[in-house]
This record gives C-alpha cells, structure tokens and sequence, in this order.
C-alpha cells in the first residue's frame, strides 16, 4: 500500500518545522526560558505527526505559533526554581553583574538575576514557580 503526501499533509508538516525554528530563534534572541516551552510542543508535534500520520495538526500547531509570539512580546518570564516551599509569585529580572545584595537576593529567590549579556528585548519580570 502506497502512502500519498497530500498538499495538506505537507502543509502541516511544513507548518509544524517552522514553528520548531521560530521557536528556537525567538528563544535564542529574547532569552526567554517560556519560549523553550514551545519549542518542545513543536517537536512533541513532529513526534506526534510521525506517530499518528492522520491526525490533523493544524490547530495546535497555529495555537503554538500564537503562544510562541505571545511569550516573545511579553516583557514577563517564567523561572521554576527549588526555593525550599511551594509558591508562586512576581519577581523582578537584573541584568548585569550583580552585587552582593543582588546575589544574595538571588539565591533566596527574591529576584532573578540571569547574568551579564543583556538581550535586545529583556524581561523585566519573571513569574517564579518555587518549590
């Protein structure tokens, strides 16, 4: 038995690889951790596609795409972090070396301080999931 390609097979196809590379770019221009989320749907899909062949995949696949650009305008962030207790809860983002309050601030989860080299778009918060 024979399989046929049809237009629309090959359209989400292609549809799903390119929200795998949005996704990866997006994520490697914003440093935004959320994008990773994503990304990882987008190739839960291809895996999920080459599983279940007729499966239509065009609405979760252009639900993705409307998350991944939401999450790349979004000035906010999601962190998960082992704080010691289960909460969730605004924090703000310092970019830059940090000092020694930032640091220490940093380590109680109190801010999030991801390091020195400062995105064209970075978050101003993140919403931190401890545990």
């Amino acid at each position: 038995m024979r399989s046929r390609l049809t237009v629309r097979r090959v359209g989400a196809l292609i549809a799903v690889c390119g929200l795998v590379v949005l996704s990866g770019v997006l994520a490697a221009l914003t440093f935004r951790t959320s994008l990773w989320v994503t990304l990882l749907a987008g190739v839960a899909m291809l895996l999920w596609r080459s599983v279940r062949p007729g499966q239509s995949l065009w609405r979760p696949t252009l639900a993705a795409y409307g998350a991944a650009v939401f999450f790349a305008a979004l000035p906010v962030d999601m962190r998960v972090v082992n704080a010691g207790r289960l909460r969730l809860r605004w924090v703000p983002y310092v970019w830059g070396l940090p000092s020694a309050e930032q640091h220490r601030l940093a380590e109680e989860a109190q801010i999030v301080a991801p390091g020195c080299i400062v995105p064209e778009y970075p978050s101003r918060y993140a919403l931190l999931f401890s545990w």
